[in-house]
């Protein structure tokens, strides 16, 4: 394939996912709104309509078709000749648009495209927002990714410690749109919901599942109210459990002070708008989307010390990380802010300066642009059958792998029920 270093780029984007626009597509969007494209031409190829549509009114070219995973959350788990015509699409794409570079936005389309890239000799990325078991690990053919980009170092820390070398691992943190964000006028929802102005708002932005921890945030919602503080709790989000929690509210006598606000499209609006402190009690987090944006919209945000959290806050910089799946020490946390509003003051104006200066939509796009630059022009790049396997890596993440009750559950639940989510 012809490539010549003063033309420009075509960079071919894969992205798995289920419907509606969440972190990884809203990555991939900024990233679209921000290349520069006169040196870069994005292509799109997913199984996201709504993603699609959202693409092609940046002016980006799209190909929206049904993806089938070999050894999938979903059924049929083993449609090889599925996994075959993949291959030979991707294929196809790379040859028609004369791709420069392959960019995997999740791990899924791995499977796939670490073939085509591999006929077509085009060099290829996967990049990673989320924290992969090594069952996905194997079946998705992430030992076989020339090259690793991961939104932390939580989620590239299985690959490093089983032997990937750092030249095979990059950490490009996400960015944020600060122009974009900062021009979001602030929505006045109190009086909308009904809260006291003289009363503290805790929020929460995200889905409504049991693995993001709402029923914690609830516990100590109400332990507050028992201690006479004078809390709401607004939760932003929709989300399979949301049922489970607002009954839970009904059962904890709080329903008055909890209020399930729905999904909304500038959530930042609403941290500007009237909440006082971050909450967030999730199980796993990969990088923290929503804590980045709350912590611009100068909020002291308390977050459980998990994942990729630390790529965002700061204890006792830019907020308070709390013990994971700890709510008497989650509590304790929040009533330090609670009781000293300087230094709630202090924690968000901080975390706001570290948004500002270090998680850039600006970086982010430069970050991308500088490696496909690099993987364009070295021919060391361009992956060959027989080359990037990685089967040291793979050996040892079989080797060290030791089965629990939560990953027999895992195993159960593959062989008996489709789920969906992002690969």
């Amino acid at each position: 394939m012809n490539r010549e270093s003063n033309k420009t780029k075509t960079i071919l984007f894969v992205h798995y996912g289920d419907e509606g626009i969440r972190g990884s597509e809203r990555c991939l969007l900024n990233l679209f709104a921000h290349l520069d494209r006169q040196a870069y031409t994005p292509v799109l190829w997913c199984n996201s309509q709504e993603l699609a549509m959202a693409a092609r009114a940046m002016g980006v070219a799209c190909h929206a078709t049904p993806f089938s995973l070999l050894l999938g959350w979903g059924k049929p788990k083993f449609r090889l000749y599925g996994w075959w015509q993949l291959v030979r699409a991707g294929q196809r794409l790379i040859q028609s648009y004369r791709a420069d570079v392959v960019h995997c936005n999740s791990g899924a389309p791995c499977q796939w495209m670490h073939w085509a890239a591999r006929w077509c000799q085009t060099p290829m990325l996967v990049h990673l927002h989320a924290h992969y078991s090594l069952r996905d690990r194997l079946s998705l053919g992430l030992y076989q990714a020339p090259l690793l980009v991961g939104v932390s170092d939580y989620v590239l820390s299985p690959f490093m410690q089983e032997g990937f070398s750092p030249d095979q691992c990059q950490i490009i943190p996400n960015g944020l749109d600060i122009q974009a964000l900062e021009a979001v006028e602030a929505f006045p929802f109190r009086s909308t919901l009904g809260i006291p102005e003289h009363a503290i708002v805790l929020g929460y932005a995200g889905a409504m599942l049991m693995e993001k921890g709402i029923d914690h945030l609830l516990n100590v919602t109400h332990r507050l109210i028992a201690k006479g503080y004078p809390v709401h709790l607004v939760l932003l989000g929709e989300g399979r459990d949301q049922q489970t929690f607002e009954a839970m509210a009904e059962k904890l006598n709080i329903h008055d002070r909890v209020h399930f606000a729905g999904q909304q499209a500038d959530a930042i609006a609403w941290m500007k708008g009237g909440m006082d402190i971050y909450v967030s009690s999730a199980h796993s987090e990969s990088f923290g989307l929503a804590l980045a944006e709350a912590s611009l919209a100068g909020l002291p945000v308390v977050v459980n010390q998990i994942g990729g959290v630390g790529s965002v806050i700061k204890d006792q910089i830019t907020g308070l990380l709390a013990a994971t799946n700890n709510e008497v020490d989650l509590l304790a946390k929040i009533e330090t802010l609670l009781s000293d509003p300087n230094l709630r003051q202090r924690l968000g104006a901080s975390g706001q300066n570290n948004v500002r200066e270090n998680l850039t939509i600006e970086k982010y796009c430069q970050s991308f642009e500088a490696l496909y630059d690099v993987l364009a022009s070295n021919t060391d790049a361009f992956p060959r059958l027989h080359k990037d396997w990685h089967l040291r890596a793979m050996s040892r993440g079989i080797l060290n792998f030791r089965p629990n009750r939560l990953t027999r559950f895992q195993a159960q639940r593959w062989l008996e029920e489709p789920c969906h989510g992002e690969k």
